[in-house]
């Protein structure tokens, strides 16, 4: 039987069922999203993405970059995991879910450049490499600024940009 390991997937929420995947493996011959639900119940908690909306933060959550080997891309197995973590996120009342990713990639899902609606990455990064997917226009409404992830994540990002 075929196997994939997929890294990096992550949903960070706080919300009750959904979780955090940090990798995950599933078959490759049949993603099914019982697959991807079963990858993703596996993991821990996480947290959320934070973005200003006047006297309020508003809290959404992050999709992390995810990858597929490369012997086992385009067989729609990323897709599928994008698919059913937007479509989790979208349920649960999620107001918006960011992505800093391949802007050739992720659009297909809804995305578009964050910068669009006046809010920007805490990092420097490529205007179109950090999008938005708004699930709520209405909680949305005067939210500009900085999107704001996990302190942990500084410490990954001070590393790679050394």
């Amino acid at each position: 039987m075929k196997r994939v390991i997929l890294v990096t997937l992550a949903i960070m929420a706080s919300s009750p069922g959904i979780s955090e995947v940090n990798a995950a493996t599933i078959n490759a011959s049949s993603c099914s999203a019982k697959d991807v639900q079963s990858s993703i119940n596996s993991a821990s908690n996480g947290d959320t993405v934070t973005v200003p909306a006047g006297d309020r933060t508003l809290q959404g959550m992050g999709l992390a970059p995810m990858a597929v080997l490369p012997e086992h891309q385009r067989d729609g197995i990323g897709a599928r995991l994008v698919e059913e973590g937007v479509v989790r996120l979208e349920r649960a009342g999620c107001p918006f879910v960011i992505v800093l990713g391949h802007p050739g990639y992720y659009p297909r899902f809804g995305f578009e450049r964050a910068s669009a609606h006046g809010i920007r990455c805490q990092w420097p990064v490529p205007d179109e490499a950090f999008m938005i997917r708004v699930f709520s226009p209405l909680a949305m409404a005067g939210a500009a600024g900085v999107a704001r992830y996990r302190p942990e994540f500084d410490a990954v990002v001070s590393r790679v940009n050394r």
